[in-house]
C-alpha cells in the first residue's frame, strides 16, 4: 500500500524488480511514469521516492556507474545528454545514473547497440566480482564449518555434530540463495552484451517471471532470517545446572551419581551438568569428583566420573561416533599402551567397548542403543559393569 504525502506530493514503493536488473528497470520506471503518474525521484534501501504528476508517454534509460569517481556524473556529460533530450534525475545504488525522456521522439541514449555493449563491460565486472564474493563467502565459511572437521579434526563425526549449530545452517542456505541471485544478475547482463554485439537492440522491460523471481528471492530471504531468530531462541539450545535437576528439567531420562560407585559417602567436591541442542545433535554430561580417599591397602586417589549421551538427529552416527569418541578419550592410535581396550557383548546394546586404565584406576565404558552413545569415564576401584543396570537408565527408552 503506498503512503502519499499531500504537501510534498510525493510517493513511496517497494522495487519489485532486482536492482541489478536494468533492462527490468528502465521497464519498471517508464511504466509508472507513463501509466500511474509516478516519476523517479530517489533510490532508498527499503523504499523508493517518485513524484506524483499527471502520467505522460515518458521514457526512463539507466546509463551504469563507471567507477568510484563516477558517483556523481560529470557536469559536461549530464549539459550533452540534456541537449539530447534526456533529463538527469539521479543514482541507483551508486549502480546507475537515471534519466529520463519527456519526448517520445527524443533518440535513443545509445542509438548503437555495440557501444551501448561496452558501455555495459564495468556494470559486467562488477556484477561478476560481487558473484564470486558471494561464493568464496559460501565456501569459506562451508569449510570452516564443515571442512575443518574432516580433515583437521581427529574426531570429524563428534565435530560436526557438535559444532553445526541452529544458526549455522540457514545461514549457508542463506549465502547460497545470495550467491545464485547475484550469478543469475551476472549471466543475464552476460547474455545481453552478447546480444548487444551482435547488433540487437535492447528490449527495455523486465524478463518474463522476474517480479515472481524477485518476491520468491525475498520470501526465502527474510523466512531464512526469521528461521535464524526463532532457532536462536529455541533450537540452538544450552544449558548449565546442577546433575539433580536434569531429570526435572526433562533434559536426561535418569541421574547416576558418583555416590553409587564409591562406598565412601564423602560430600561432593564438584558436581555440574550441562545440556546442548543442535539441529544435529542432542546431549547432556554431568561431571562430579571428591576430596582425595584412601584405600584399605593404603593407596591414595581421587574418585571422579563424567559422563556424556549423544543423541543424533540421524541414527545412522550412532557407530561412526562412538568410534570418535572411542578416539579422542583413549588415544589408541597414538598411545596403544595406555588403556586395554575390551569389547563386549552386552545384552540390549548395539555395541560396548570397556576400556581399562594401565595403571588401573581408570575405567572407560563406551555403549551404543538404538541410535545413541553414552561415554563413562570413571576414576575408582569399583567395576563399572557391576552397575549396568543403573548405567543402562541413562538411555531414553525410545531413542531416536
Amino acid at each position: 500500500m503506498d503512503r502519499s504525502s499531500e504537501h510534498t506530493g510525493t510517493v513511496r514503493r517497494w522495487c519489485p524488480v532486482d536492482f541489478r536488473d536494468m533492462p527490468g528497470l528502465e521497464g519498471w520506471l517508464t511504466g509508472l511514469a507513463s501509466q500511474q503518474g509516478l516519476y523517479f525521484a530517489q533510490a532508498k534501501a527499503l523504499r523508493w521516492v517518485f513524484l506524483k504528476r499527471p502520467p505522460q508517454p515518458v521514457r526512463y534509460r539507466l546509463e551504469p556507474v563507471r567507477g568510484r569517481k563516477d558517483r556523481e556524473p560529470d557536469s559536461e556529460r549530464v549539459g550533452y545528454y540534456r541537449a539530447c533530450g534526456w533529463n538527469y534525475c539521479g543514482a541507483v545504488h551508486s549502480y546507475y545514473h537515471v534519466y529520463l525522456a519527456q519526448d517520445p521522439q527524443t533518440p535513443e541514449l545509445y542509438d548503437d547497440p555495440v557501444s551501448q555493449s561496452y558501455a555495459l563491460e564495468t556494470l559486467e565486472r562488477r556484477q561478476f566480482r560481487e558473484a564470486l564474493l558471494y561464493l568464496l563467502l559460501l565456501a569459506v565459511y562451508s569449510l570452516l564449518l564443515l571442512g575443518t572437521g574432516w580433515n583437521l579434526s581427529d574426531w570429524p563425526v563428534l565435530f560436526v555434530l557438535e559444532g553445526v549449530t541452529a544458526l549455522q545452517v540457514p545461514q549457508i542456505l542463506l549465502y547460497l540463495l545470495l550467491f545464485l541471485q547475484a550469478f543469475q544478475a551476472f549471466w543475464q547482463l552476460h547474455r545481453l552484451r552478447r546480444l548487444l554485439r551482435a547488433g540487437l537492440p535492447m528490449t527495455h522491460e523486465a524478463t518474463p517471471g522476474s517480479f515472481r523471481r524477485v518476491r520468491w528471492r525475498t520470501g526465502a530471504c527474510a523466512a531464512l532470517c526469521l528461521l535464524m531468530a526463532v532457532l536462536w531462541f529455541s533450537y540452538d539450545y544450552r544449558w548449565h545446572g546442577a546433575p539433580e535437576t536434569l531429570t526435572a528439567e526433562g533434559l536426561a531420562p535418569a541421574y547416576f551419581s558418583l555416590h553409587e560407585l564409591e562406598p565412601e559417602q564423602e560430600p561432593l567436591r564438584t558436581s555440574r551438568a550441562s545440556a546442548q541442542r543442535t539441529p544435529l545433535l542432542r546431549s547432556y554430561e554431568v561431571d562430579q569428583s571428591m576430596h582425595t580417599l584412601t584405600t584399605p591397602a593404603g593407596v591414595r586417589y581421587t574418585p571422579g566420573m563424567t559422563y556424556a549421551y549423544y543423541d543424533p538427529t540421524f541414527p545412522f552416527l550412532a557407530s561412526p561416533l562412538m568410534d570418535d569418541l572411542i578416539y579422542r578419550y583413549t588415544q589408541h592410535n597414538y598411545f596403544p599402551d595406555e588403556y586395554r581396550l575390551k569389547p563386549l557383548e552386552l545384552p540390549g546394546f548395539d555395541r560396548a567397548l570397556l576400556a581399562l586404565d594401565t595403571d588401573g584406576f581408570g575405567q572407560k565404558l563406551f555403549l551404543s542403543r538404538n541410535g545413541d552413545v553414552l561415554y563413562l569415564c570413571y576414576y575408582g576401584w569399583t567395576d563399572l559393569l557391576e552397575h549396568l543396570e543403573s548405567i543402562e537408565n541413562l538411555f531414553y527408552t525410545n531413542s531416536s
